[in-house]
């Protein structure tokens, strides 16, 4: 099987506390294969990685992935700082020099929003199926879950009107950045 050279640059978020001393995993899943887990150890870009406001570069051989389109990534919470807002991913395959986008904007951390300190990230234009995020088959969402039941980041959508009922209406994405 042919080696793969894959470019990963992690985009730490440039907010209050977002960077991490945590260890952290990361795994690229292909419609070929993935990576298995690994650790993101050494930055090629900078000595103290995953600091706020920064961006860290790691280099990965693989076999080829074919078409990228989720990665899995975590921390395991150790050090003072666990604690991570990160911003975005970008994979690029400088074989094909393919590049892939996956959007996080979220905090990885025990303390913060969803109290998460793993996440699963779609492609960015990816619209195929996606997996639920239980581990299990027999997850509270099912094994499985159409696009247009998730957003871009595997949460679900809620379709409901103001009555409650269900509509097959057109949805209108907003994004949304609040700044304190």
């Amino acid at each position: 099987l042919s080696a793969h050279s894959y470019s990963v640059s992690v985009y730490t978020g440039d907010i209050y506390g977002a960077g991490t001393d945590a260890n952290v995993f990361f795994t690229i899943f292909g419609d070929l294969g993935d990576t298995g887990e690994r650790k993101l150890s050494k930055s090629e870009t900078n000595k103290n990685k995953f600091e706020r406001g920064q961006v860290d570069k790691f280099y990965i051989e693989a076999v080829d992935l074919g078409t990228i389109f989720k990665i899995k990534i975590r921390h395991d919470n150790s050090m003072l700082n666990p604690d991570w807002y990160l911003e975005r991913v970008e994979i690029l395959n400088e074989v094909t020099e393919e590049t892939y986008m996956f959007l996080c904007e979220r905090w990885l951390s025990t303390k913060k929003e969803d109290k998460r300190i793993d996440r699963i990230f779609y492609e960015k234009d990816y619209d195929g199926e996606r997996q639920s995020l239980g581990s299990s088959s027999k997850s509270f969402w099912g094994s499985a879950l159409s696009l247009k039941s998730q957003d871009n980041n595997a949460n679900l959508k809620n379709k409901s009107s103001i009555d409650g009922s269900i509509q097959d209406g057109q949805l209108i994405p907003y994004h949304i950045t609040v700044t304190t």
